[in-house]
């Protein structure tokens, strides 16, 4: 029989805490005080490239906003390209002037380097009152200002939803960098996205208190949507056509391979700690799933270990 990696162990009185901030979901009872297995042994060094880890922190942040509405930009740049310690100092003077206009907004960005080498900033423009707003001419005229360029067209496009956003931060802010890195890009050290006006996000956070089934259910639900994904990945990559591995797993066929994927990342430290969903009644169909669950699925998948 296999041990839970202590990460994961639920302690007999233990408070069962879900916390949500937006459309994200943290699972406060796990011990999230002890390291992932991704950094353990892991010493922090310069800022060299846009990491898995760093994307997925982007998209969580995001991911907090829960119902805001977004106004998406794109900061690019004529002949000749600047370096990116210019275009950084041009980026924070163009904060700083949306900020003087719109002193409670706060701006998320993202550095990226374009296959010939120029660099562009991707934005995303939040204001606590819901849906911001930034007229097009003074946008074009601030951003020529803070580069001291003229003939500048950058891009500002007012999002219908929320989901806009987190559509835009996957497409667009969360994307990696393609082909070979220039000689210029190697030698960059620094961040790839941050936050202009950080002391005005607004976000709000609420706790859940879950009963252990509830909690090993939501838990466990994470590990088998985690353990088909890889699934299907690793089918995908021997070969097999989409259609025909969505149409296999649908089936049932990978059930006991769905689950011994599970099981394992419970056991070495692999098991997700945090989901991004926009569904309300999140809880209230965890239970109704879980009344559903005659076969004990979830308490089965943690008494195997």
């Amino acid at each position: 029989m296999r041990e839970i990696h202590p990460r994961f162990k639920l302690k007999e009185g233990q408070d069962l805490i879900v916390e949500q901030e937006g459309h994200l979901l943290r699972f406060e009872s796990i011990n999230a005080n002890m390291q992932p297995f991704w950094l353990e042994d892991v010493k922090r060094e310069r800022i060299s490239t846009f990491s898995r880890a760093s994307r997925y922190r982007l998209i969580q942040e995001v991911s907090t906003y829960g119902k805001l509405t977004p106004i998406f930009g794109t900061l690019g740049y004529n002949e000749p390209a600047p370096t990116w310690e210019e275009a950084k100092y041009h980026l924070s003077n163009m904060g700083k002037k949306i900020l003087r206009k719109h002193p409670d907004y706060w701006i998320v960005w993202k550095m990226e380097f374009h296959e010939s080498g120029a660099i562009h900033f991707h934005i995303l423009v939040y204001s606590p009152k819901g849906k911001p707003f930034i007229d097009k001419t003074e946008f074009k005229t601030d951003w020529e200002a803070s580069t001291g360029r003229r003939d500048l067209y950058p891009r500002i496009e007012r999002l219908r939803s929320h989901r806009g956003g987190i559509y835009y931060a996957t497409k667009y802010l969360c994307k990696e960098v393609e082909g070979e890195l220039t000689d210029e890009q190697k030698e960059y050290a620094g961040r790839f996205w941050g936050i202009i006006g950080r002391k005005n996000r607004v976000t709000h956070k609420t706790k859940y208190r879950l009963s252990p089934d509830e909690y090993k259910y939501l838990h466990g639900e994470l590990c088998i949507q985690l353990a088909t994904k890889n699934l299907k990945s690793r089918l995908r990559k021997a070969g097999e056509e989409w259609d025909t591995i969505n149409a296999v797993i649908d089936s049932g066929t990978y059930d006991q391979e769905i689950q011994s994927i599970a099981s394992k990342m419970i056991q070495k430290n692999r098991a997700p700690t945090k989901l991004m969903t926009d569904d309300k009644k999140w809880l209230d169909r965890i239970q109704t799933l879980l009344k559903m669950d005659e076969q004990n699925q979830f308490e089965n998948l943690y008494e195997k270990l």
